[in-house]
């Protein structure tokens, strides 16, 4: 019902303190992260694998190499939810490598729902699903267009918004406007920044505050993509390359979403 509760925010084996000689937990520890909600919340937990970085000549190799580490790391042996943007043979390794270590609930992939592996299900507009207080929706079909809205935490309208959008290309940009669902705080940028991919209308709709590009150091130093980088800059966006800045960890609480470096 309407039970409150003080809620850790980050309940895991890494912030408990075991009694050195007896089965039972002395502390808890790690309350930065606290607030106040519903108990049942803080025993919640789950993992989404969006995409996995892999590019053309990988063969799996930055999934075999950053990714599994990462997961081990964070002792992430489940996943929830593997979504896919693209398929191709590249990735297609880096998945074979990945469900050799980790147990999938449910795979899902961008493109012709014909072409799609079987253990895979499409993309489809109008999904929608909800964990910890998070909400996801998925935006275009067969795009693999995630947004994620943390909403407040009086469930009062606003909260904050966060749009996954990596592949699409300037006509699928184009049916998101159509469809009046770009609105976001943090984007992670189309197509790595590319300038064939530079919709100007899209950027402006988003009104993102922060613009989340996946690419190299030396790839951001092209002009091509200092151009569109400049144009999302001028729009307001802050950026964070991750070739240059390092990986990023958003963090989503009460409406809000934070960036921050990985690890801090």
């Amino acid at each position: 019902g309407d039970e409150v509760a003080l809620i850790h925010g980050d309940y895991r084996p890494g912030n408990v303190l075991l009694h050195p000689t007896e089965p039972r937990l002395v502390a808890v520890v790690g309350w930065e992260l606290s607030t106040l909600g519903h108990p049942l919340l803080d025993l919640a937990h789950h993992a989404l694998l969006y995409d996995k970085g892999e590019h053309w000549g990988s063969d799996g190799m930055l999934t075999r190499n950053a990714l599994l580490p990462a997961l081990r790391g964070m002792r992430l042996r489940e996943l929830d939810r593997v979504v896919m943007p693209r398929l191709d043979n590249d990735r297609a390794a880096g998945l074979a490598a990945l469900a050799s270590e980790s147990a999938v609930t449910r795979w899902q992939a961008g493109g012709a729902v014909l072409d799609l592996p079987p253990e895979f299900a499409p993309c489809l507009a109008g999904e929608r699903w909800q964990w910890d207080g998070v909400q996801f929706e998925s935006l275009l079909d067969d795009e693999c267009v995630i947004r994620i809205s943390v909403p407040r935490n009086d469930q009062s309208a606003g909260g904050a918004t966060m749009l996954l959008a990596p592949e699409i290309d300037r006509t699928a940009q184009q049916r998101l406007l159509d469809a009046g669902s770009v609105h976001s705080d943090v984007l992670l940028v189309p197509r790595h920044a590319a300038a064939i991919a530079h919709l100007p209308e899209f950027r402006a709709a988003t009104g993102a505050r922060w613009a989340v590009v996946a690419q190299s150091r030396r790839g951001a130093g092209t002009a091509a993509v200092q151009r569109t980088l400049a144009a999302w800059q001028q729009g307001g966006a802050q950026l964070w390359i991750t070739g240059i800045s390092g990986a990023v960890e958003i963090h989503g609480r009460g409406g809000q979403i934070d960036l921050r470096p990985a690890g801090h």
